[in-house]
């Protein structure tokens, strides 16, 4: 199940070994454990009007120093509600150690078999999902959606929460597309942005309890915050934007220290991209950013740089993506293909290049 193709030579700022393998269904999303080695993937299942209810997953692969990937276990995690992101959680919570996976379902376009949509949030799930990362267990889940003990100290519910980002110091932090801003908005009414649950939120949420005061804080993004990720080395939230029309549209930007607390603490590292779809930070600090037109692109000043290969490809609806360092020091961006492109399930695509490990 797995091919590969070479396509692109090694030049200072460009991708090189472009590789494809298929292995997946609507990978929606990749991250890396603390070893680089050890990569999940997330399976969204999406049938022909929606992501199917239960047949999400995540699978563990793993790749070698010269960037090879071989899938251990394409359903570690399994029977998920329209999974779309995850990450590795940095410190232990009520229910599980560091290390465990916290994982983002039940969006609005979780399906029945049938194709029918899902409207009740309670079946949905929707929330975050804990797993353990070695055996796939499910560990707790936090349930942020109408009717949730998160609505009722928030004042809104979540409802379709699309990327997260864990911390060093356990905040969890959510990116909710909220129907992509297209709603009402008002008391009550979910609105497009990042949540920051603190750790006393995580664990009364896992416990199906209200979060205490002042635990649960809201970033409104109105350009739609597409992808985060929190920097470890620089103590910031990265967070890309992906709907035209709006100021700071297809923009990178930056948090220090995930700071809720100061709007003027937000920090414009690159703008006018057009429409993003997801990021990685490098080990420099260096964003990648992909773009919903399907290419790749280094966050930095006015419109980036394009990162290009020998021949004229694009993404298929990239998702979230990954990078690790290999032995020889280049760095392995990997790209999840969420659209099929027409093939069968468990053959959809994750595509891995590489760039110089100075980028």
């Amino acid at each position: 199940m797995l091919a590969s193709l070479a396509v692109a030579r090694v030049v200072s700022g460009q991708g090189a070994n472009l590789r494809s393998f298929e292995a997946f269904y609507s990978p929606m999303a990749a991250t890396f454990a603390a070893d680089g080695r050890t990569l999940y993937v997330v399976n969204g299942a999406r049938g022909d009007y929606g992501m199917i209810a239960g047949r999400g997953s995540v699978s563990l692969c793993r790749v070698d120093g010269a960037g090879e990937l071989k899938v251990d276990d394409p359903r570690l995690v399994k029977d998920l509600n329209a999974p779309v992101d995850l990450d590795i959680l940095r410190r232990p919570t009520a229910v599980s150690p560091a290390g465990a996976l916290v994982i983002a379902v039940g969006g609005s376009w979780t399906t029945d078999a049938r194709g029918r949509n899902l409207d009740d949030d309670r079946a949905r799930g929707t929330g975050l999902v804990v797993a353990d990362a070695t055996s796939g267990e499910i560990l707790g889940r936090m349930f942020l959606g109408a009717e949730s003990q998160f609505a009722s100290v928030a004042g809104s519910p979540m409802m379709d929460p699309y990327s997260v980002a864990a911390d060093p110091s356990g905040n969890i932090y959510v990116a909710d597309l909220a129907a992509r801003g297209t709603l009402p908005q008002g008391p009550g009414r979910a609105a497009p942005g990042i949540w920051k649950l603190a750790p006393a939120a995580v664990d009364a949420l896992l416990r199906d309890e209200a979060p205490p005061a002042g635990s649960l804080q809201f970033l409104p993004v109105r350009a739609l915050a597409t992808g985060i990720e929190y920097s470890d080395a620089e103590d910031a939230l990265y967070y890309v934007t992906g709907t035209d029309g709006y100021d700071l549209a297809g923009a990178v930007l930056r948090l220090p220290r995930g700071d809720f607390s100061n709007d003027n603490a937000i920090e414009t590292i690159a703008r006018e991209l057009t429409s993003l779809a997801s990021l990685t930070i490098t080990p420099r600090g260096t964003v990648l950013a992909a773009r919903n037109i399907g290419d790749i692109v280094i966050g930095r000043g006015r419109r980036g740089k394009e990162v290009k290969f020998r021949e004229k490809f694009s993404f298929l609806s990239p998702g979230q993506m990954a990078n690790t360092r290999l032995d020889d020091g280049r760095l392995l961006v990997v790209v999840p293909e969420a659209s099929g492109g027409g093939a069968k399930q468990w053959q959809h695509r994750v595509r891995t290049f590489t760039v110089p490990g100075n980028l």
